[in-house]
């Protein structure tokens, strides 16, 4: 409803901008230095915490996570979306977080599939989080995660050129109307 009234009452150029600001209603900004979500940044690279509260990077402000009690005992993986380029430069176009991997019920075909994950790693996981109140991520679930980081890295900065490309047209049309874009 909201939406509607806001494109009543201000014509076409501001329903143009009300759809590119979706997901955009609330920004917030923090020093790459403060949090996982900074690290990731900072080094490129996944995170993955078994109990976020065993982490001295965390911030709860940054992260966007409460450490306090239960909510302390949760998992996270988080990683950059990196936009890599055919010169070998690259762009963090942003930092995505899994947050609690939920517990999958006993008869859930694809609990089996994720115990047998474990059980083929390594080093199988045997910290508080195995047993506590979420499932542990696999590894499959990790290269799955950077392969999305990947995917959305790509999709992310392909939508930043469109948007920049539609605004260097627009901007001839937006002075005559008055307004300014962005």
């Amino acid at each position: 409803q909201q939406q509607q009234q806001q494109q009543h009452g201000h014509g076409s150029s501001a329903q143009a901008l009300g759809l590119a600001a979706v997901g955009r209603r609330h920004i917030s900004r923090f020093s790459v230095k403060d949090g996982i979500v900074g690290r990731c940044v900072r080094k490129k690279a996944i995170f993955h915490l078994n109990r976020i509260i065993a982490s001295p990077f965390v911030s709860e402000t940054a992260d966007g996570v409460d450490v306090n009690g239960r909510n302390g005992e949760i998992n996270m993986l988080a990683g950059p979306m990196v936009a890599r380029f055919a010169d070998g430069t690259s762009q963090v176009m942003g930092v995505l977080q899994l947050l609690e991997k939920r517990r999958r019920q006993p008869d859930d075909p694809l609990g089996a599939l994720e115990k047998a994950d474990m059980a083929n790693t390594e080093a199988p996981q045997s910290t508080p989080a195995t047993l506590g109140i979420c499932d542990p991520f696999t590894p499959t679930d990790e290269d799955f995660f950077a392969e999305l980081l990947r995917i959305f890295g790509l999709a992310a900065q392909r939508t930043l050129q469109v948007q920049q490309a539609r605004g260097e047209m627009g901007t001839g049309e937006a002075s005559s109307g008055g307004g300014s874009g962005g």
